[in-house]
């Protein structure tokens, strides 16, 4: 677990390192003010949070066992007895 968070916080700094060594290097003509600035770093941390927890009651989900209990019913529910066709 304890390699994973690591792995995880590496991959983040590269991130970021990437991001603003892009931010710098690419010319622009209008600059954004600091308020800009933090919207756009609070809606990617948002929409990333977002991601991750979606992610993560995917998987929790499926390790429970929510998603076939589901499923079984379902197909109880709509499936239909054999009829003469069958």
């Amino acid at each position: 677990m304890v390699r994973t968070a690591a792995a995880v916080v590496l991959i983040l700094a590269a991130f970021v390192v990437a991001v603003l060594y892009a931010w710098h290097s690419v010319p622009t003509a209008a600059h954004l003010d600091w308020t800009a600035v933090m919207a756009l770093v609070l809606g990617s941390v948002l929409t990333c949070g977002l991601a991750a927890l979606l992610i993560f009651l995917l998987i929790y989900s499926d390790r429970k066992g929510y998603d076939q209990r589901a499923h079984d019913e379902m197909e109880r529910r709509f499936s239909r007895p054999p009829g003469p066709d069958a």
